[in-house]
């Protein structure tokens, strides 16, 4: 092919070339950005559908994507909603062919079928973008109750108090304690009032109920025999003389307000050994001059009081020698022996005071030295307690 042919043919290329262009649509003409929801549910394009939600909670967030399909940035300048819902905002340019994740939430504040909308402005020509927001409220309703404590057990005259815990589908709490109605299964075990205040009246088991509407709870609440509270020791802190005793007494209170004798079944203690000894059934021995603790034990309880051991004291005072017989003028020195709490002994002779029934017959000195004066029915000594 000669040159002028290859010339010819390459004017008609572009020729043809030129004509296909000008048949041809542009294609750089921009379009507006696409919201599209992004849901678990079904639903059309820029439609969020969330379920129902309790009235006062809100919902887990569901997304929304704004996508930029033009070639130049898109410039945002708000993102709204109308209705109880909420959105995040976007950033305030978003590239070519980027996007944008929108949270929104639902919070109804009234039961029923509710409808928003989600709205973005924006610099793109269809400004703004909407999508469709809807979500159905419910009502605050109470779906469970519960009693406590649970199945606890207590003794005999001891009140227990419950309470009843309602929980609603909010996630709320309310104590209901005063609202429920309240039964016993063995009244005959324990009553409980409406307050919730069990009363024990013998040892058993009961079931106890509480009831809002259809919603029931039940604990179960056992009654064991009475225990014991206190112990009481008596006499309260004694005094007693070196050498005498004392019989202290234990004295139980129980639960139920009754008392019983404890002394043969509790275990006694005294904190002083030099001070008294003590018996397995709470007999005290004074055995020196000072005070001692003494404690009765049964478990976990004990009662105490003090005992005070005082100097002996006298008791007797024996004379010596015992009837005596002396020629008249003669002399008879007596001897006084005093005898104390604590089994001993002690000569009282010269600091006892000394007297005659009969001065005529004989006379008698204050240190018991007798004087025979006339034949007479004999004198009678008399010591008048007078002690060292």
């Amino acid at each position: 092919m000669d040159v002028a042919a290859k010339a010819a043919q390459e004017e008609a290329r572009k020729k043809a070339e030129e004509r296909k262009k000008k048949s041809e649509k542009p294609t750089d003409k921009p379009t507006d950005p696409v919201l599209t929801a992004v849901s678990s549910q079904p639903a059309p394009p820029a439609t969020l559908q969330f379920s129902s939600q309790v009235v006062g909670t809100t919902s887990k967030a569901q997304t929304v994507s704004l996508t930029n399909n033009q070639s130049t940035t898109l410039n945002v300048t708000s993102v709204s909603t109308v209705g109880p819902f909420a959105a995040s905002a976007c950033p305030t340019s978003i590239a070519p062919n980027g996007t944008c994740a929108i949270s929104v939430t639902f919070a109804p504040s009234a039961a029923g079928k509710i409808s928003g909308t989600l709205t973005v402005v924006d610099s793109a020509g269809g400004s703004p973008q909407t999508a469709t927001l809807q979500g159905t409220g419910t009502a605050i309703q109470l779906t469970s109750i519960t009693v406590t404590p649970a199945n606890p057990s207590t003794p005999s005259g001891t009140p227990q108090q419950f309470t009843v815990t309602g929980n609603y589908n909010n996630g709320t709490t309310a104590d209901l304690t005063h609202t429920v109605s309240w039964a016993s299964s063995a009244p005959s075990v324990a009553t409980i009032n409406s307050a919730g205040l069990a009363i024990p009246l013998v040892a058993g088991t009961t079931t106890l109920t509480a009831t809002s509407g259809a919603l029931s709870a039940s604990t179960t609440w056992t009654v064991n025999p009475p225990a014991l509270v206190s112990i009481a020791v008596t006499p309260a802190n004694p005094s007693i003389a070196s050498g005498t005793t004392q019989q202290f007494v234990a004295t139980g209170t129980y639960t139920d307000g009754s008392t019983h004798d404890l002394t043969h079944a509790v275990t006694w203690s005294f904190s002083n050994t030099s001070t008294a000894s003590l018996t397995s059934t709470g007999l005290a021995t004074g055995t020196g001059v000072s005070t001692a603790t003494i404690t009765a034990t049964a478990g976990s309880v004990s009662g105490a009081t003090i005992l005070t051991v005082t100097p002996a004291v006298l008791t007797t005072i024996t004379l010596t020698p015992l009837n005596p017989s002396v020629p008249q003028g003669a002399t008879q020195q007596f001897t006084a022996t005093g005898t104390f709490t604590d089994g001993t002994t002690q000569d009282l002779t010269n600091s006892a005071t000394w007297s005659s029934s009969n001065s005529a017959t004989a006379t008698l000195s204050n240190s018991g030295l007798a004087r025979g004066r006339s034949r007479s029915r004999p004198p009678w000594y008399r010591l008048q307690g007078r002690t060292p």
